[in-house]
């Protein structure tokens, strides 16, 4: 139960860091999630209580990967987001790696130091050029934006833009009451309501439940392998596989790896339950299943859903939504960590895998209809097409690099013509 109750009290965190992260800014809500972290981590390792854990631990959730896609270029967008979930896997791995020599009390207290030394290091950081272009002036932006780009970087062409994005969609510092109006509007409710239903997806494919029961499944499935040291194989694929997401999303773009992770999931979870339904001795087999599961959904699943969230919601609200997303996870998360066992218990490891396999096939579906593709989109971009000042979800950028490709071409191909009929 103590992990439900981590993951319900994180939705806590989230709700609280959601409006903190819009009302006094993205870099404020990070440093100061650290304190209840460190408090929580000194009373988990007192005690077994989780609840104070859980609430920072959810006001961390959302503040970063927002502050990622604020000051990163749109190109390298995607890679500096899927640090963030990176990131998590290497503290799953490092937690479990400690846990097979520490005793938990322990493990809580070297957590609990290392959020001291992130409170320091992050008062250090800079506001996002965003929320100062949303709280204060131009030029502060502008002072803001100079923090995150090189020395001959064109500042002005940037900023010329977030100029008309700000005039656009009369971005400033408004009042709760605007805020709360702007929650209603479809530029903020559809593409929430887009993050939210894949996320569902994702946990009834088994996501959360299946790294978090994986020592009782491997039991179940008869692995051979040390269930232990099987769950922290497991921990470890999921750090490997983000490794290499991070440098795929650069070339690929989020859409492709989706479908993926889905279709992946998919198949594999339902390879788990014919090998179940059959083989009932002992062997290596289920472990590497497994493992090909957790790099299945470290493909999309556990990156995806949160990077996009990070880009497509609304400047003005984009703390708030981001941190009712990460909060509505929590809930999903949360019943599903408490359903599972009784799944396994009722129908057994087999028929669960069947349903996991269903929902993300279902999945698949839904991420070709509606997940939209944002690589090398701006956020400015991508809210004008939430707005519907813009048709389609094109980079300009893109578009206006192949058209100097095309008139590039015309130009050779009309040197060469003249030549020849010289």
């Amino acid at each position: 139960m103590s992990p439900s109750v981590f993951t319900l009290f994180s939705s806590i965190g989230c709700l609280i860091s959601g409006y903190v992260a819009d009302w006094l800014g993205r870099r404020v809500t990070i440093v100061a999630c650290q304190a209840p972290i460190c408090i929580g981590w000194l009373c988990t390792g007192f005690s077994k209580r989780r609840a104070i854990t859980g609430i920072g631990s959810g006001m961390a959730l959302a503040p970063p990967r927002i502050y990622c896609s604020e000051i990163s270029l749109p190109n390298m967008r995607g890679v500096i987001g899927a640090c963030s979930s990176l990131s998590v896997s290497i503290g799953i791995a490092i937690q479990a790696g400690l846990g097979k020599y520490l005793n938990w009390p322990v493990i809580c207290y070297i957590c609990s130091f290392y959020t001291v030394t992130n409170f320091i290091c992050f008062l250090f950081l800079p506001e996002t050029p965003f929320f100062m272009l949303k709280t204060k002036s131009l030029d502060e932006a502008r002072a803001a934006l100079a923090h995150f780009r090189a020395r001959d970087y064109d500042l002005d062409k940037e900023i010329d833009q977030m100029r008309k994005f700000k005039e656009a969609n009369d971005i400033r510092k408004i009042s709760a009451r605007e805020r709360l109006s702007l929650l209603f509007k479809p530029s903020a409710y559809k593409p929430f309501t887009m993050v939210v239903v894949y996320i569902f997806i994702s946990q009834i494919a088994g996501t959360s439940g299946v790294p978090i029961w994986a020592v009782e499944m491997l039991t179940i499935a008869k692995s051979s392998v040390d269930v232990d040291t099987g769950n922290f194989l497991m921990c470890l694929t999921r750090l490997v596989i983000n490794c290499l997401t991070v440098i795929l999303i650069f070339k690929t773009g989020r859409k492709p790896l989706a479908h993926v992770s889905a279709l992946g999931v998919a198949v594999i979870s339902l390879v788990i339950a014919i090998y179940t339904s059959i083989h009932k001795e002992p062997s290596l087999a289920p472990q590497i299943l497994f493992m090909i599961y957790m790099a299945f959904a470290s493909i999309g699943y556990y990156l995806i859903p949160f990077l996009i969230a990070s880009e497509i919601y609304p400047l003005q609200v984009r703390g708030i939504l981001g941190g009712f997303t990460v909060s509505v996870t929590g809930i999903l998360m949360f019943g599903c960590l408490i359903l599972t066992p009784y799944l396994l218990d009722s129908l057994g490891l087999t028929y669960m895998m069947v349903i996991f396999g269903l929902m993300s096939l279902l999945g698949v579906a839904y991420i070709y209809v509606f997940v939209p593709e944002t690589k090398d989109l701006t956020l400015q971009e991508i809210e004008d097409y939430y707005n519907k000042r813009i048709p389609a979800l094109v980079s300009q950028r893109r578009l206006q690099t192949l058209q100097d490709i095309g008139a590039r071409r015309n130009k050779t191909d009309i040197n060469v013509v003249e030549r020849k009929s010289i």
